[in-house]
C-alpha cells in the first residue's frame, strides 16, 4: 500500500523566510514548529531556519521542547501551551520560555521548591477566547510576576483570532486593545521585554 509523504523544498523555505524578514523589518521572527512543524519535519525545518537566522521557535508540548533541545537547537523556544509541571526536566532547559495563562501558574511556580528561576511570557486574551488571562487583569498579573523571585518576565503576547479575514473588525479591536495594554505596562517595567501578537496572516 502506498503511503503519503511530503517533499520539503528547503530553498523555498529560505525564500519564504527571507520575504517575511523583509516585511517585518527588525521585529523578531519565531517560527511555530508545533505538530512536527505542521507535518513538514520539526527537527529538519528548525535546523534550516536556524541557519537562515530565525530568532526563536514556538511549540505546544513539552515533548516538542525537549526534542528541539536534544537535536541541538539553542535558540529561544517559547512553549505556548500550559506549563507541564510533571515534566520537570524541561523547566531547567536554558533556552526554554514558558507561558503564564492564569494566576494558578504563578502560584505553582512560587510554591515549587525545586524551581530556581524560569523565563516566562504572559499571554493575554484580547478576543480569541482560547487561552490567556482576561485583559483587565493584566497589570495585577504583571505585578505578581515581577514580585516573584522565581519568575523572569521576558515578554507579553496575545493572538489574533481572524487576521486572515480583511473584512473582520475584531482584528483592529484586538490590535488596539493590545497597544493600550502595552502603554499601561511600560511605566511599571524596569527592563525591556518583548511584546508580540502578529501571526503569519497578520503580517
Amino acid at each position: 500500500m502506498l503511503k503519503p509523504y511530503a517533499n520539503i523544498n528547503i530553498a523555498n523555505l529560505e525564500f519564504n523566510f527571507l520575504k517575511i524578514r523583509e516585511l517585518v523589518n527588525k521585529a523578531k521572527i519565531y517560527a511555530v514548529v508545533k505538530a512536527n512543524a505542521y507535518g513538514h519535519g520539526m527537527i529538519e525545518v528548525s535546523k534550516a531556519l536556524t541557519s537562515f537566522g530565525v530568532d526563536g521557535f514556538c511549540v505546544a508540548l513539552s515533548e516538542e521542547l525537549s526534542n528541539l533541545y536534544e537535536s541541538g537547537i539553542r535558540k529561544p523556544i517559547l512553549h505556548l501551551g500550559k506549563i507541564d509541571f510533571d515534566n520537570k526536566e524541561v523547566l531547567y532547559l536554558e533556552n526554554a520560555i514558558f507561558t503564564i495563562h492564569e494566576e494558578r501558574d504563578i502560584n505553582i511556580i512560587n510554591e515549587n521548591i525545586n524551581i530556581k528561576r524560569i523565563h516566562v511570557h504572559l499571554k493575554i486574551d484580547t478576543g480569541m477566547t482560547r487561552m490567556g488571562i482576561d485583559a483587565n487583569k493584566t497589570l495585577r498579573m504583571i505585578n505578581l510576576i515581577l514580585d516573584s523571585k522565581k519568575i523572569n518576565l521576558k515578554g507579553v503576547y496575545s493572538h489574533f483570532s481572524s487576521s486572515e479575514d480583511l473584512e473582520c473588525s475584531s482584528f483592529n479591536e484586538q490590535y488596539n486593545l493590545f497597544v493600550k495594554i502595552i502603554d499601561k505596562l511600560n511605566p511599571s517595567l524596569k527592563e525591556k521585554i518583548d511584546f508580540h501578537i502578529t501571526n503569519s496572516a497578520g503580517i
